[in-house]
């Protein structure tokens, strides 16, 4: 059951077949119906929702661009990309850019001296009101960059890629054929063994993750 990465992105419908071949259900030239097609992207969907859900960062990264208010504590979440989650900030200072520090909810709320102003070096972004909360409180208007993820969108239309990133392909046919598999009550050895080269995968992928971030993150270049 070993796999290959891919060096392109599939659609919605791609993925969908390959899972449904993968464990048998499809041969080859044979055509997906619409009832196993439905079926797939209700889970498909649900699969992709848990993992964003859990913090893995499936989707491509945008960047946007912000301004700080002098004395004003936050700044609000740019959405003419649709950006859900900030993964970093950068902001300029004369010819160079710094990396501001990300805070948990805790570290932010730990802060006493919330009042203190300068220029910022730490954030928090409350996931509940939009907003992206900067410590020190801006002493002055800072030009700022937001390297984050779009909002999660379901996979509606055949051709969606959902903008995924290409490494995350395999782990998802996987898991995604796992759930087929379940559904078709197929061998249980089968199915343990599909479920154990999904989780192979998974993992594959979010090494990679970690190891790309890493790496992007020493020469100051992001994944867009």
């Amino acid at each position: 059951m070993a796999s290959t990465d891919y060096d392109f992105i599939l659609t919605r419908n791609e993925l969908i077949e390959e899972s449904y071949r993968k464990v048998g259900v499809l041969e080859d030239g044979e055509n997906i119906t619409s009832s196993q097609l439905e079926t797939a992207n209700k889970k498909l969907n649900l699969i992709l929702k848990k993992w964003s859900e859990d913090g893995v960062k499936l989707w491509t990264q945008i960047v946007e661009a912000a301004v700080t208010v002098d004395g004003q504590n936050y700044i609000s979440l740019p959405n003419s990309n649709g950006m859900a989650y900030v993964d970093l900030i950068m902001v300029e200072d004369g010819d160079v850019e710094i990396e501001i520090d990300r805070w948990t909810k805790r570290e932010y709320q730990q802060c006493h001296d919330k009042e203190s102003e300068g220029k910022p070096l730490q954030f928090y972004q409350d996931m509940t009101d939009s907003r992206i909360y900067l410590w020190p409180v801006p002493d002055a208007v800072y030009n700022l960059k937001l390297y984050g993820v779009k909002t999660l969108k379901d996979w509606e239309v055949e051709s969606d890629t959902g903008e995924l990133k290409a490494r995350w392909q395999i782990a998802i046919k996987y898991a995604l054929a796992t759930e087929i598999a379940e559904d078709y009550r197929m061998d249980l050895k089968f199915v343990r063994d599909l479920r154990e080269v999904a989780g192979m995968e998974y993992r594959l992928a979010m090494n990679k993750e970690t190891e790309v971030s890493k790496t992007r993150r020493m020469k100051g270049v992001f994944e867009r």
